[in-house]
This record gives C-alpha cells, structure tokens and sequence, in this order.
C-alpha cells in the first residue's frame, strides 16, 4: 500500500514539473536556396523549417517584407546580413536562435499548364458562349501547342474568340492569370460544330418554283456544314421562288430565293374595295408586277380609272378608301 502511495506522489510531481518547465527555445533555420509562390517574398518564405514553429512566430516572420519575386528562370539572392537585419524588424521572442547562410538564392516557383487544361479551357468557353443559342455544341480537334510554364499561384484560363462567329474551324488566344495578373498567352484553334433543325428541301425544288408548305421540312444538321444564310423556319421561305434549283435534302439558303409576284403584268384580278361596313368587287388589269403586301398600279375595267391596291393574294388587290 506504501509502494502503491509513493508511486502516485512521483506521478503528480512529475506532471507539476511538466507544467512549470519552461518551453525548448525555438531555431530558425534558413537555408542556402529557396523556391517561393507569389509576387512578394517575406522571411517566413525563406525558412526551412517554418511548419514546426509555433503561429505566433510564423506572424512575425510573415510580417516582414524581403523582396519581389524573381521572374520565371531567373533568381534573386539576399545576403545573410541583410536577412539579419530584417530579423530585428520581426521583434521575435527572446531566446529564439536563427541559422543564417551567407547568402540566400531565390527562385520563383513555377506550375504547367498542359494542353489538356488549355483545350478544356478552350471547350467551355465555348460552349458558355453558345450556351443561349440552342442546339447542340460539339467541340473537338483543339490545337492547343506545347505545355505552358507559368508562375505557381491561382491560375485561371481565360480565351478570348478570334471572329464573329464561333461555328467551323476558330481561332482563339488563351491568357495564363497567375493571381490576378496576365504572364502568357497563346494561339490556338479547334473545331466549333453546331447541331441545329433548318428548312430543307423536302423533293426536288426547280428554278423559279414557288415553294409549298409541302416544300420545306426540318432537319437536325452541323451548321459548320451549312450554307451561311441558311433558313431556320419554314415560314420564312413558304410563298417565296427559287432563283434556281434544289435538291432533296439540300438546305435552303435565304440567297437561294426571292419573293414570288403573286400577280403578273397585265393579268386580270379582283379588285376589293373595303371600307367600313361595305365591301366592293370588281375587275382590273394590273399595270406591274406585284409582290404580297406590295402597291401596284390597276386599271378598273368598270370605270377606266387608274388605282392603287396592296397585292393580298395571288389575282386579288385590296383597294381603302
């Protein structure tokens, strides 16, 4: 029982002492090279040992200015003695010893860039931009060069589009941001293919043929591969003639058609006199060829008076009065 008493009397002793023992001063270490992240170099950049020291220290030597980083390929060296005399601005604890080398040589730490990541970069940017306009986005065969080397820090792709339109083979720059700031660009290009329903030919179409609702259908294509005018709506054709012909399946190309007179010179028509609560017809010869919604020059057989009606359908004139 005696044993058993005097052994919980070390034990308490033991953890007094423990409590009361003053803290192992601390070395700061710094070594003969250091690589740094960043524009701005501070002491705690240049510690080899900077993870094992406690926080308040690391604020101290973070606190203190050294230099501006190096560029990419290029060092910087700091004397131990200008190290020194930036150790008495960080007013660190009393007891806390630094191991200094002569000189320091820096340099700035770097990360790549691969071509993967700049393609990738190249596709969302694409697609973002496209995003609103419907269909479907396929971007492939990026050229995205050789690898990038570029300063460490928070790296961000941004491209910015050569040309109007992003559709077919396009041209971009790709900027590196390195926190913040522009250090490197390059030149690339990729294949940009949009997948959307257009007007076709559903038959055969021949030269200066009107153009049916029978006429026209959708279909899904590649806009890459697409006429540059071409129709996206079948109601912006129906009515209209070709300049010439079409084939079956071919895309229509506003290019491709013109309006179709609905009444030809010198042609008898119905001409429709409206007015409110009365409706006249009568007959006269059109004196020019015209075109839906279009004011021509008529001559009523009736009275051989010269008017002029808005063409409305094919053989009919509307005349207000």
């Amino acid at each position: 029982m005696r044993a058993l008493g005097m052994a919980i009397v070390v034990m308490v002793l033991a953890a007094l002492w423990a409590t009361q023992a003053p803290a192992a001063p601390q070395a700061i270490c710094f070594g003969a090279r250091a690589e740094v992240a960043g524009q701005r170099i501070t002491l705690l950049d240049l510690v080899e040992n900077a993870q094992t020291l406690e926080e308040e220290l690391r604020h101290k030597l973070a606190g203190v200015f050294v230099a501006s980083s190096p560029a990419l390929s290029q060092s910087r060296v700091v004397s131990g003695a200008v190290l020194r005399s930036l150790l008495a601005q960080a007013d660190l604890p009393a007891g806390v010893t630094t191991l200094l080398p002569t000189k320091v040589e820096i340099w700035r730490a770097s990360q790549t860039v691969s071509a993967q990541q700049i393609a990738e970069a190249f596709r969302r940017a694409a697609i973002e931009r496209l995003g609103g306009k419907g269909g479907e986005v396929d971007v492939h065969s990026v050229s995205a060069g050789a690898e990038i080397i570029a300063p460490a820090g928070q790296l961000e792709l941004t491209v910015r589009f050569i040309g109007g339109q992003l559709i077919g083979r396009t041209p971009a720059i790709v900027e590196v941001v390195v926190d913040g700031q522009k250090v490197k660009q390059a030149r690339i290009v990729g294949d940009i293919d949009v997948y959307a329903p257009v007007a076709v030919a559903s038959r055969s179409l021949a030269r200066r043929q009107i153009i049916g609702p029978d006429d026209v259908e959708l279909a899904r294509i590649n806009l890459a591969e697409a006429p540059r005018d071409v129709v996206t709506e079948p109601d912006q054709v129906i009515g209209m003639r070709t300049r010439g012909a079409v084939g079956m399946g071919q895309p229509l190309d506003m290019r491709w058609v013109e309006p179709a007179p609905l009444i030809q010179r010198g042609e008898i028509v119905n001409i429709l006199a409206k007015a409110p609560g009365m409706r006249i017809s009568t007959k006269g010869r059109a004196e020019e060829t015209g075109f839906r919604g279009k004011v021509i020059r008529l001559t009523n057989l009736a009275t051989k008076r010269t008017v002029n009606g808005r063409v409305n359908a094919p053989g009919e004139v509307i005349v207000d009065f």
